[in-house]
């Protein structure tokens, strides 16, 4: 089954469960840990997410990174 209502968040929606008091889980890079910092206990596999709106051009995606609150 084909769920028609899915979509990916905007950038100022991922930026509302951002929350850098929170630690929802760790992020594993060259060995070393990092908390990310999510609201809600929302778990993620890496260390940010795909969002829908454009980085530099219309062609380009963004990504928001969890580990320091950025786009």
């Amino acid at each position: 089954m084909v769920s028609k209502d899915w979509r990916l968040a905007k950038v100022q929606e991922l930026r509302a469960i951002y929350d850098p008091t929170a630690a929802s889980g760790t992020y594993l890079f060259n060995g070393n840990r990092f908390d990310l910092h999510i609201k809600g206990g929302i778990q993620l596999s890496g260390n940010g997410t795909w969002s829908s709106t454009p980085a530099n051009t219309a062609t380009e995606g963004s990504v928001f990174n969890f580990l320091i609150g950025l786009q």
